[in-house]
C-alpha cells in the first residue's frame, strides 16, 4: 500500500516537472525571439481567438524574469 502512495506521488511530481521543462523552453524561445526585436517593431500576442498588441520592453523583461 505504501508503495502505491509512493509510486503515485513520484508519477505527479514527473509529471509536474515535465509540465514546467516545456514551460520553460517556450519561454527561452519567446525570450530569444524578443532579443531579435527592435523597439519600434510591432509584436502581436495570440489570446484565443483575439490578436493583443504587446509592448516590447515590458514583454522582453517578463520573458528574461520567466527564463532565470
Amino acid at each position: 500500500m505504501i508503495h502505491i502512495v509512493y509510486r503515485t506521488d513520484l508519477q505527479k511530481k514527473i509529471e509536474t516537472k515535465q509540465v514546467l521543462d516545456a514551460q520553460l523552453s517556450e519561454n527561452k524561445i519567446v525570450k530569444d525571439e524578443l532579443d531579435l526585436v527592435k523597439g519600434d517593431s510591432n509584436v502581436y500576442y495570440l489570446f484565443g481567438e483575439i490578436l493583443i498588441t504587446v509592448f516590447v520592453g515590458p514583454a522582453s523583461l517578463k520573458s528574461r524574469d520567466l527564463c532565470l
